[in-house]
């Protein structure tokens, strides 16, 4: 993948749902990234059987490396670039202060990481703009970040000005609703609530390129 001056490698495929989120994953900690499930297949790519295998590349996270989300087919040209900022946590997702009980069924799911800026494309990575103003939402349920948005969650917004979580990344512990994430993931502008997933790619590369002079 040679996005952004490339460098980046598949860890994660959030595709086809057998029947379930559990199912799926074959265990009871199914998120995408954030747990460790499935058998790691490079083509996926193509057939776009699901999979969570970041702890494959354990040893080779940094707090300066980089994550890219993007989907393949329904915003082929979006894109999402965030720092790892804490590498002990993404190796140690589901230690017990990182995570929280969904009260309706019991389903435990980790908290994402602090994170102050995020890197975002709608032209397929020739032109990526940086923006701060990153805040994670916490909202006792669900997980991800939003961008010049406050604490409630959102699905609203324009590549522009603003982004709620559920036009980037939002991800959802509810096992049964055949979706990885709520509202419309990647979309980059204001997502009407829980459309059923695309797929989405997740890649990792261990350092941030320097800027050119």
């Amino acid at each position: 993948m040679e996005t952004d001056d490339g460098g980046w490698a598949l860890v994660t495929v959030a595709g086809t749902i057998t029947t379930s989120k559990r199912e799926t994953a074959q265990q009871d900690e199914f998120f995408p990234l954030l747990d460790v499930w499935g058998e790691y297949d490079a083509g996926s790519f193509t057939s776009l059987r699901s999979f969570s295998k970041l702890d494959l590349f354990y040893g080779l996270l940094r707090d300066d490396g980089e994550f890219m989300a993007r989907s393949k087919t329904r915003y082929p040209s979006n894109l999402m670039i965030w720092p790892v900022a804490n590498a002990s946590r993404w190796r140690n997702m589901r230690t017990a202060d990182n995570v929280r009980v969904h009260v309706s069924d019991g389903t435990t799911w980790p908290n994402v990481p602090e994170i102050d800026y995020m890197r975002l494309s709608n032209d397929g990575g020739g032109t990526i703009v940086r923006r701060a103003a990153v805040r994670r939402i916490d909202n006792g349920a669900y997980r991800g970040w939003q961008w010049n948005v406050g604490m409630t969650a959102s699905c609203d917004g324009s590549f522009h000005s603003h982004l709620g979580v559920g036009t980037l990344l939002y991800w959802s512990p509810d096992n049964n609703y055949g979706m990885w994430f709520h509202c419309d993931a990647l979309k980059l502008t204001s997502a009407p609530n829980d459309l059923p997933d695309a797929d989405v790619l997740f890649y990792y590369r261990a350092s941030t390129p320097s800027p050119e002079p």
